[in-house]
């Protein structure tokens, strides 16, 4: 009967034993993942692919303007880009929900990006465009990665 005892007792206190240790791991592994905007204004990113239309244009001479780009997005609110050409500045935001983020809002060079995919280590975008002489829509397809 003692023997059995110290069986119960021995299986208790290992009981709570992995019942305490479990609780402390899942306190570390539980870390908060990053917001959106904390992905997005992290590092750099470059342009790596370059869809026009349905058509992969990255390698494409007349469009080596594109794979030059680069953009930093901060926290607060704020881009710069960079390019073969030069460089430049704006403001972007998020929409309510995340999913689209706006580049120069009520300026004429206001741009307006449908994000398809934000990861820690790729960004995907649409952009839409309409052409104002004859309505055509053109579609672009941006994606980047970590610079």
């Amino acid at each position: 009967m003692k023997s059995l005892r110290s069986v119960y007792i021995f299986l208790i206190v290992v009981l709570v034993s992995f019942a305490s240790c479990s609780k402390d791991d899942d306190k570390e592994d539980s870390k908060p993942l990053p917001s959106r905007r904390e992905i997005l204004a992290a590092k750099p990113w470059k342009i790596s692919k370059v869809n026009l239309d349905g058509i992969d244009i990255s390698d494409k001479p007349a469009f080596a303007q594109f794979m030059t780009l680069r953009f930093k997005f901060y926290n607060y609110g704020t881009y710069t880009f960079a390019l073969a050409a030069g460089k430049g500045n704006g403001f972007w935001a998020f929409d309510a929900d995340e999913t689209k983020i706006i580049l120069d809002k009520e300026t004429s060079g206001e741009l307006l990006w449908e994000v398809l995919e934000l990861k820690d280590n790729s960004f995907k975008i649409r952009e839409t465009r309409v052409s104002e002489i004859d309505s055509s829509v053109t579609i672009i397809l941006y994606e980047m990665i970590y610079e």
